[in-house]
């Protein structure tokens, strides 16, 4: 009972931390960069009425799990649009509350987040951490990048937790019989983490792991070939298609990204410290806990159990591929977090074994001590999501200021202010004006007036264009490398011509390139830099446009600095140059 009941306090622990500030953004669309992409092309399966997905930077069971909540949500929504079919109404959803689809893939990362605290409580237990299994549960709890990861409609914390559930079915491999169920239950729970995101599959390392210690009395060869081994994989291999059925009916699209991730996975516009920005990371971020981390790692390496073992196979290779990256982000690691906090549990309890019995209150002392700074912090940041987002106050300021109709330039549209396109505002009339509570709904949302002519000040060149200085230095069958240099601007004098007068720039968009102490090593990287420095270096000049409007970050608001300039008519100084 004791220990139900502290369970049930950590998991109100986690709850608290991860629904505060998860309403982020909301009603308007705003949240984490990455996410505004993910959610909106959830909102696709109902406009097509297709399963085919839209985006394929992840593979699609999490936005299909979500796209489920969010159907569930359209019988709620049948009074909004009475008459309209299940269909349209979740398609005017899609207008008149797009953020809904955010705010329910939010909440599959909480729920998915509050089960993993489950596991790793679970697994603890099963592992040798007896009464200690409460740490493990709240590491996880208060941990900063999970808790981060939980609030955005992303499939981080979905990943995670199937991640660990694979780890947890390799370790009943091993020490249960080794039956055909234990394995085909991890191959279909590793197929469900392929299916969600990729850097979660090396946790399949852990079934190899468990499968060679059972089998180490055995040949070598007969250990490798083991027919439930390879029953595992044949399983991941159909639950993820499955799961992602487009792995097999567009398969050009899922690879034709993922070539295009690899090849700019060596590409930075900043110094790289490749493989060690882990350690170093961890403990920036996660302060104690991150230490307690690395120190499993390499008490794993000394003890080699049978755990040990299990860390040692998924955590290492994770860490060396994923620390080759340039894309110095935790969160990719999330996925190993689960296996690396049960055994940092593992070593508290191992701790406390070689203790005497009345000091044991002093190590649980210490052991929440070390938890405190994250609680503080994840707090910390939970609290502040609850600000007013900057968007959205450029957003007011621009419809109460800027006529209706006219154009606005911007770029890197999820920085920028969310503005009703004038194109899409005559689709939706076109599409609706037949039915009058529709459109009094769209209208009461802003979907229909006052409406721009939104203008991307980036475009892409048919054909990459390389200065002539240059071209026997690059590799344009690099695709990160065509990129590049098929990047284009359009000129003030073209913005001019296409009807915009107002320019919207977020400092996520521009600010970096501005920065003197950003010195890429690569020829593109360089070429990239000095380009786009130039072209915002161009827009920001008193000669090109004038500032009318700054939003930056404060005390009660949160995110970057976004600017809205005039566009001055070009002069025809300007015109001929």
């Amino acid at each position: 009972m004791n220990r139900q009941l502290g369970l049930g306090l950590i998991l109100a622990v986690a709850a608290v931390g991860r629904l505060l500030g998860s309403s982020q953004g909301y009603p308007d669309f705003y949240g984490h960069v990455d996410e505004i992409g993910v959610a909106a092309s959830i909102w696709n399966f109902f406009r097509d009425a297709s399963l085919r997905p839209t985006e394929f930077t992840y593979p699609a069971l999490y936005s299909y799990i979500v796209a489920s909540v969010v159907a569930g949500t359209g019988i709620v929504a049948a009074g909004s649009f009475p008459g309209a079919g299940f269909l349209d109404r979740l398609t005017l959803m899609s207008y008149t509350d797009p953020a809904w689809s955010a705010l329910m893939g939010r909440g599959v990362s909480i729920a998915a987040d509050m089960v993993h605290v489950v596991v790793i409580h679970r697994l603890s237990r099963r592992v040798g951490a007896g009464r200690w299994a409460w740490f493990g549960a709240l590491a996880y709890a208060v941990a900063i990048v999970p808790t981060r990861q939980a609030h955005m409609a992303l499939p981080d914390a979905t990943v995670a937790l199937l991640s660990t559930l694979v780890v947890y079915r390799a370790w009943m491999i091993l020490e249960g019989e080794g039956e055909w169920r234990d394995y085909l239950v991890a191959g279909a729970v590793c197929g469900l983490v392929v299916a969600t995101k990729y850097n979660g599959a090396l946790c399949a390392l852990a079934i190899v792991g468990a499968h060679l210690q059972r089998a180490s009395d055995r040949a070598w060869w007969q250990r490798c070939f083991g027919p439930r081994l390879w029953g595992a994989g044949a399983i991941a291999v159909v639950v993820a298609a499955l799961a992602c059925p487009y792995f097999v009916l567009a398969p050009e699209q899922y690879f034709g990204l993922a070539r295009y991730q690899l090849s700019s996975l060596d590409f930075a516009l900043q110094d790289t410290s490749p493989w060690w920005w882990i350690a170093r990371e961890w403990v920036r971020q996660e302060f104690v806990l991150g230490g307690l981390l690395l120190a499993g790692i390499v008490w794993a390496s000394v003890k080699r159990d049978r755990y040990d073992w299990l860390v040692l196979v998924t955590v290492v290779p994770a860490f060396a591929y994923i620390g080759s990256w340039t894309r110095e982000s935790l969160h990719y690691l999330l996925p190993y977090l689960g296996i690396l906090i049960v055994q940092v549990t593992r070593m508290w309890a191992h701790t406390q074994c070689r203790m005497r019995i009345q000091r044991s209150w002093l190590l649980v002392t210490i052991a929440l001590t070390c938890l405190l700074p994250n609680a503080i912090a994840s707090f910390h940041a939970s609290w502040q999501l609850q600000r007013i987002d900057t968007r959205t106050l450029a957003a007011k300021w621009i419809k109460m200021e800027v006529p209706d109709g006219t154009g606005i330039g911007m770029t890197w549209l999820p920085y920028c202010p969310r503005l009703p396109s004038a194109d899409d505002s005559k689709g939706l009339t076109a599409a609706y004006g037949w039915a009058p509570d529709a459109m009094k709904a769209l209208d009461a949302a802003g979907a229909t007036h006052p409406s721009y002519e939104i203008v991307n000040l980036e475009v892409w060149l048919k054909q990459p264009a390389v200065p002539a200085s240059l071209r026997q230095h690059i590799d344009l069958d690099d695709r990160e490398t065509r990129r590049v240099f098929s990047r284009g601007w359009r000129s003030p004098r073209q913005l001019w011509r296409l009807g915009v007068r107002h320019i919207v720039l977020p400092a996520g968009a521009y600010a970096r390139y501005l920065n003197d102490d950003l010195q890429p090593t690569s020829i593109a990287a360089r070429y990239r830099r000095q380009i786009n420095r130039a072209y915002f270096q161009l827009l920001l000049d008193p000669s090109t446009t004038q500032t009318v409007a700054v939003f930056a970050e404060s005390d009660t608001t949160r995110g970057g600095e976004i600017r809205v300039l005039r566009l001055l008519q070009p002069t025809r100084q300007q015109a001929g140059s």
